[in-house]
């Protein structure tokens, strides 16, 4: 039996809005077989909880013999369906009020895409429109976004990468814009994901950000010995731990010299020098440097439980994709373009 104690923090003052904060110390447990559901903390089904609350464990040790086909064991705040495909309201789909906020948001942040944050927000009309309202109440110019984005610039600026020009790697001008847009995109919804978080759960970044930004090395080796485009992808993809790749590099399928520049003369070279954790490390700082400059307000007070568990989820998730997405951006933007060489 697992020595286990709960008790309310009580310094329910430092988190937001959240009206309970619980601790769990449990120092061992064993489990031989888990044949259905094993889960500490909420596991949210799409019903209403009754309070605005967050679980925080403090486990010893955790030895699971067997997990059954169909089992599955969580720790901390899961929502159902969060392993399915990525769920969001593109504009072709979006109601007329949606769409509006679509266009209001490439106008404020001054960006050529539609957020994908925002579209993962669309799927509860309510967050989004609650988070929209306030960040315009927030910031009536592109200001504060376009100097975050410049600061996020400026790290991956510093990221050894090899000349594009030295490796003579080309790729169409088209996947070279997009990338560019993404990473202003990306770095934008970065800043807006930050400064939710460090409402709704203030200090949840800078505990457990660095705890976050795993990579298993390792995986970044294709099993293959003559990868092709997809053993490629799906290397970068485990050795990142993304559950999502960006766009750009899904084009690159048919340019799978471009991929093994990214992954072999790029991402493997990032890691095995540390590079990688130093730009986690930067990004960190970055961020508690925000924090203490600017100020954001969230008024939720017409969301459910369930819709604030929804809000911290994503805004938790896009954190942690953006950063990686920008990484994989970055290096592509700055591939050369046969045809800009030619004129």
């Amino acid at each position: 039996m697992p020595a286990f104690s709960k008790k309310p923090d009580n310094e329910p003052y430092l988190y937001g809005q959240l009206a309970s904060i619980f601790e769990y110390h449990i120092q061992r447990i064993k489990i031989e077989k888990v044949k259905g559901t094993f889960q500490l903390g909420h596991l949210i089904e799409q019903e209403r909880i009754s309070e605005n609350s967050l679980h925080r464990f403090f486990i010893g040790e955790i030895k699971i013999t067997e997990v059954e086909g169909t089992g599955t064991v969580g720790i901390g705040l899961t929502q159902k369906g969060s392993k399915k495909e990525e769920a969001l309201l593109s504009p072709q789909k979006a109601d007329k009020e949606i769409q509006s906020i679509y266009q209001d948001s490439q106008s404020l942040l001054n960006i050529n895409q539609v957020p994908r944050f925002l579209q993962r927000l669309a799927v509860r009309k309510p967050v989004l429109k609650a988070v929209w309202n306030d960040i315009k109440r927030s910031w009536q110019t592109s200001a504060p976004f376009d100097r975050f984005y410049e600061n996020v610039l400026a790290l991956l600026d510093e990221l050894p990468l090899p000349s594009s020009h030295s490796t003579r790697v080309y790729i169409p001008s088209s996947i070279r814009m997009e990338a560019a847009d993404s990473l202003e995109e990306q770095a934008k919804t970065l800043f807006i994901a930050l400064m939710i978080l460090q409402y709704l759960l203030p200090g949840e970044v800078k505990v457990n950000h660095l705890k976050r930004q795993k990579v298993q090395a390792e995986k970044l080796q294709p099993s293959s010995s003559h990868p092709n485009a997809q053993n490629m992808l799906q290397a970068i993809k485990e050795g990142l731990q993304i559950k999502q790749l960006p766009s750009t590099l899904k084009q690159l399928e048919e340019h799978a010299y471009a991929l093994h520049a990214l992954l072999f003369s790029i991402l493997q070279p990032l890691v095995q020098k540390g590079q990688l954790e130093l730009y986690v490390h930067h990004l960190n700082a970055l961020y508690a440097q925000t924090i203490k400059q600017v100020s954001f307000d969230l008024s939720l007070t017409e969301l459910t439980a369930e819709e604030w568990s929804f809000l911290f989820t994503q805004a938790a998730e896009h954190l942690e994709e953006a950063e990686k997405h920008l990484l994989l951006n970055y290096p592509l933007a700055l591939m050369c373009d046969r045809e800009a060489e030619k004129s």
